[in-house]
């Protein structure tokens, strides 16, 4: 986390009443910080991310919407919040007679001559000297942070109250006197207001009703049109009064250096009585550096970090997401809140809501009005032709795997099609929850091509050439049969550059990561699934190597093999799996060793790994125990197929029935166990 991040972070604990600030997000490095300032600070990574890390916009807001306190935010992690938030919320409380959605855009200033600490002096008045502050910095620590236990830590200021701005243009120094107030009048002074289209904060009371009605797309967070989409959306709904409230808060943004940004907890030694230090700045903060860099309009960071072509293709995929979903695309937008919170005529500090006059595109306030519609992107040009393009991402097969790649060089493959799409979703999800972002999909056929795309997984298209369809690819069809062998063909690309490919199934439930175990049988060994539904026959029986799930390395003796299996599969009608075992084992099983291997001429030995840790659909009739789950942990199941069963509606039903199924189609996210919460309609 950069020193903006975790300034803005101290700003937002600093409000009163102190929230429960809850960082999302996949990175480790989140929890560090939360570790830090906790318990006001805690670490969620139970949100969905596109293969790249960035949060999907939808999760952030589904998972704020669980929120069980009466107010939820959403706030870009670079703000800078000024205690006129908790204002404008509580006047939006008191006087709003339904619910209600906030919206705020930032002010941005090239700098920032105060600390953040600075903005919760009680009294606004200037600091006498360096001990003065020094006192007041420990009082207010010991007062905001009330869980640290005066008796056994001290706090030692290491840095000076910095009172001064340099005017570098006129060579002249300004003084802003101290408090939220001198704040406030530099940032309205000094800043300017960002475009009208995105948004820095959203804010909204919690309960049953929703932000809008319908569902939200997987937009990407900071790839833009969501927040105009948002607010059409919520305005059009009609459910909840939707206010712009960029002129009542003071949400900033500093673009220049992070010089005069000192982090109040982040810039301290706490020490014990026994007079040994715990430094609590992270390595970044001692080396003197920071995370982040500035595109064009929104801020990335180094957990969130952008696609190795830019950011175009992310932000045509968001444009592209807003014109298929709800009413924004269809027609004219409602590009502006109806209503407006911002300071009363007459001044004395106080808030007042002001209603857009109908038909007058103005709006009677007394501060500095400025029309969004100039800024505004309008639906009708939102949608370049380039954005109408065929959705998908600007990165082939060979550009893609570094990407997602474990550190060990193994990649999880995945063929799936169209007729599959929920199900590779609930496999993407059940390998996330384990920790496992190693998946890489091949589509088969354009549709699951673009939904995949869509949902940010990383999706190559190198399989299909239009003669797959979408929709007829189930078990003993000609089109599943051909879907199998475009399996080996495509390993063997995969492991051409480089990579160990662990090819498995969207039906395979994973209890852990399997991969270890079947990298540990040593080089030049294939080690895959037995598919012998007799619990007492031998694993490498005929035609039970399968194909469904197996590690192949990336070695010349693997690639020799599947080579020769994706050719003998191409000269029949069959599908894949019989030539596994033709080519490996020897139609007579000349080649089998003992009764759970074989072994290839070239020396590669294939292992059929055991049917306890490994067990397909028929082993032991475990999909046909009262608890599934509970009898294959008990077990030891590694990894669950889910075949050998006849028709893909009843493996639909068995995988969700049994209590496998991990993606939510309601909110088209993972299921996470937050999502019991009773405030959650749709959005």
């Amino acid at each position: 986390m950069g020193e903006k991040q975790r300034s803005a972070l101290v700003s937002w604990l600093g409000l009163r009443p102190q929230p429960l600030v809850v960082l999302l997000g996949a990175d480790p490095e989140l929890g560090e910080v939360a570790e830090e300032y906790a318990p006001a600070v805690v670490w969620d990574n139970r949100t969905d991310t596109n293969f790249l890390g960035l949060p999907l916009f939808h999760s952030m807001l589904l998972r704020a919407r669980a929120a069980t306190t009466d107010i939820a935010a959403v706030i870009e992690p670079d703000t800078i919040l000024l205690p006129d938030f908790s204002a404008a919320l509580a006047k939006a409380r008191a006087v709003s007679g339904q619910d209600w959605l906030m919206s705020a855009r930032r002010r941005e200033v090239h700098n920032f001559p105060f600390r953040v600490e600075e903005l919760f002096q009680e009294d606004g008045s200037e600091l006498d000297s360096e001990s003065d502050g020094d006192r007041r910095a420990q009082e207010d620590i010991r007062r905001r942070f009330q869980w640290v236990d005066p008796e056994k830590f001290d706090v030692e200021v290491e840095h000076l109250w910095a009172l001064e701005l340099m005017d570098g243009s006129e060579g002249e120094e300004d003084r802003y006197k101290m408090g939220a107030q001198g704040m406030r009048e530099f940032v309205h002074e000094r800043g300017s207001l960002h475009r009208c289209h995105e948004v820095a904060v959203w804010a909204w009371d919690t309960g049953e009703t929703p932000l809008h009605s319908g569902i939200m797309p997987p937009f990407l967070y900071t790839r833009g049109a969501y927040d105009e989409w948002l607010l059409h959306e919520a305005v059009s709904d009609g459910q909840r009064q939707v206010i712009d409230a960029s002129h009542a808060i003071s949400a900033v943004r500093v673009l220049g250096s992070v010089a005069n940004l000192q982090p109040y907890l982040g810039q301290t030694r706490v020490h014990s009585q026994n007079g040994e230090y715990r430094d609590t700045r992270t390595p970044v903060q001692k080396a003197g550096g920071h995370f982040g860099a500035h595109s064009q309009g929104r801020a990335e960071h180094k957990l969130w970090k952008a696609g190795p072509k830019g950011v175009g293709w992310e932000v045509a995929l968001n444009r592209h997401l807003a014109q298929s979903y709800g009413t924004f695309g269809s027609g004219a937008a409602h590009r502006e809140a109806p209503w407006r919170l911002g300071p009363c005529k007459g001044g004395g500090g106080e808030l007042c809501f002001f209603q857009r006059e109908e038909g007058i595109h103005s709006w009677a306030v007394p501060f500095e009005v400025e029309e969004c519609e100039h800024d505004m992107v309008q639906p009708e040009r939102l949608f370049t032709p380039r954005a109408h393009a065929p959705v998908g991402l600007p990165m082939a097969l060979a550009e893609l795997l570094p990407l997602v790649t474990s550190p060990g060089g193994t990649v999880t493959l995945v063929v799936v099609a169209n007729n599959y799409r929920e199900m590779l979703l609930s496999f993407v999800c059940r390998l996330q929850a384990l920790g496992i972002r190693n998946v890489i999909v091949g589509a088969v056929d354009s549709e699951i091509y673009r939904y995949a795309s869509e949902q940010g997984l990383p999706v190559f298209k190198d399989l299909f050439d239009g003669s797959i369809s979408p929709d007829d690819c189930h078990f003993g069809t000609q089109c599943f049969r051909d879907v199998t062998k475009l399996k080996s063909r495509t390993v063997i690309k995969v492991l051409k550059l480089g990579y160990n490919v662990l090819m498995s199934d969207v039906d395979v439930i994973w209890f852990r990561d399997p991969t270890p175990i079947m990298l540990g049988y040593g080089p030049n060994t294939l080690t895959g699934q037995s598919d012998q539904h007799n619990d007492s026959g031998p694993a490498n029986d005929e035609r039970r190597f399968n194909s469904g799930f197996y590690l192949a390395r990336a070695e010349a003796t693997t690639i020799e093999a599947l080579t020769a299996i994706a050719d003998h599969a191409a000269t029949t009608q069959l599908s894949e799996q019989p030539s596994f075992h033709h080519v490996l084992c020897q139609a007579e099983g000349s080649r089998k060793v003992g009764d759970d291997a074989c072994e290839f001429y070239n020396g590669l030995r294939v292992v059929f790994l055991n049917r306890t840790s490994f067990p397909n659909g028929a082993t032991s009739y475990i999909w046909e125990k009262q608890d599934t789950r509970e009898f294959c942990e008990k077990r030891g199941c590694i990894i669950l197929h889910n075949n050998w069963v006849k028709g893909r509606p009843y493996k639909f039903w068995r995988e969700k029935y049994k209590g496998f199924w991990r993606y939510n189609a309601h909110h088209r996210t993972c299921q996470y166990d937050w999502m019991n919460s009773t405030n959650l309609g749709m959005y």
